[in-house]
């Protein structure tokens, strides 16, 4: 029987080294030493890929809400500025409103009426022209007739625009600012 040598050992150790690396690859030396494997490394990349993905998305959004926040306060001011030449009352004018309930911070009031069956056929006639209309009972014992209720100046400004160009727009037509 041969005897084993040191020497004997190392070539054989040095053959089958490079024979268990090509068989096996650098992830079996990895896992021996606890680092990660390939798959490992590949699942990590693909995590860090989404969060970059994800943090990239968000700054575009953030830009986006910025960009429309500038432009509904540039909205906000033309619109200010437009409605500073309107009439534009509150409801204390009238003996406050019968019911401010359910109603939103400003309306385009098209007609007051003393008899609400007279305000009841305009808004059945605005309504049929595709308006929205709202019959709105004031503190004094007259009924407006509103339409386009809304809380939001830059809409009302449009509308307002809108309205004037209408036929059946009277010249004083007004704003109700429903504030307390």
């Amino acid at each position: 029987m041969k005897k084993i040598s040191i020497g004997n050992c190392s070539r054989f150790i040095a053959l089958l080294l490079p024979v268990l690396m090509a068989a096996t690859g650098c992830d079996f030396l990895r896992k021996l030493a606890g680092r990660p494997t390939s798959a490992d490394l590949a699942v990590m990349a693909e995590d860090l890929r989404a969060r970059q993905e994800a943090a990239d998305k968000a700054a575009r959004d953030s830009a986006e809400a910025a960009l429309l926040i500038a432009r509904y306060r540039a909205d906000s001011t033309a619109a200010a500025e437009y409605l500073k030449g309107e009439k534009v009352l509150g409801p204390a004018r009238f003996g406050g409103l019968a019911s401010s309930a359910g109603q939103p911070m400003y309306q385009i009031i098209l007609g007051a009426f003393s008899k609400p069956a007279n305000a009841d056929r305009f808004a059945s006639q605005l309504n049929e022209l595709g308006y929205k209309a709202n019959v709105i009972p004031f503190g004094n014992g007259f009924t407006g007739v509103g339409i386009c209720g809304t809380s939001d100046i830059v809409i009302l400004a449009a509308a307002l625009r809108e309205i004037k160009n209408e036929d059946f727009c009277p010249e004083g037509v007004w704003i109700l600012e429903n504030r307390q």
